[in-house]
């Protein structure tokens, strides 16, 4: 991969760091990538426009994610939501589902669940926001609500195992990843 020196981040430069951070997500470099990301934006929220924005955001979020950094990541998503506002809906489901995501590593349920909601509205037939909205629920002592999730989730994704749960053992457990 190829490196830029921070001297050489000049507001010409951020079409190239653009496309290097992008190649090294691509390659699962996400460490390289987030920093890069980082210096894109700081050099270029001038030159971009606000969707352009939105989506180095979002990248740079989905890196941190990897790195195990949801509180940083959340963040990212939050900012990529406040720049998207003329953001495609599926670009919209995507930010906010991330942004979900993030606040459940971190322990915001109670944001997770709305964002989750944002998502469902949005897109009804999201399972995988149903599974994951059922465990901030749970999380926040709403078992009722967290069953029906679960429960509309394995209506929606019947094949999905993973959405078969004992509910007498779902108290040892704290969440569930799903593979997206």
């Amino acid at each position: 991969a190829v490196g830029i020196h921070k001297r050489q981040h000049a507001h010409g430069l951020w079409p190239l760091l653009r496309k290097l951070s992008v190649a090294l997500y691509k390659q699962g470099k996400y460490s390289e990538a987030s920093k890069n990301f980082h210096h894109a934006l700081l050099h270029s929220k001038q030159a971009m426009n606000h969707l352009e924005v939105a989506d180095l955001l979002y990248k740079r979020g989905v890196c941190l994610s990897h790195l195990k950094k949801h509180s940083r990541a959340w963040s990212c998503f939050d900012k990529a939501l406040s720049f998207s506002e003329v953001a495609t809906r599926p670009e919209r489901i995507l930010y906010y589902h991330e942004r979900a995501k993030s606040g459940q590593m971190c322990g915001k349920h109670a944001d997770a669940v709305t964002d989750f909601t944002r998502v469902l509205s949005l897109n009804p037939s999201d399972h995988r926001a149903l599974f994951r909205r059922g465990w901030s629920n749970k999380a926040l002592g709403l078992f009722l609500s967290a069953a029906e999730d679960f429960e509309a989730a394995k209506l929606a994704a019947p094949g999905e195992s993973v959405y078969k749960l004992n509910y007498r053992a779902i108290g040892n457990l704290e969440c569930v990843v799903l593979g997206r």
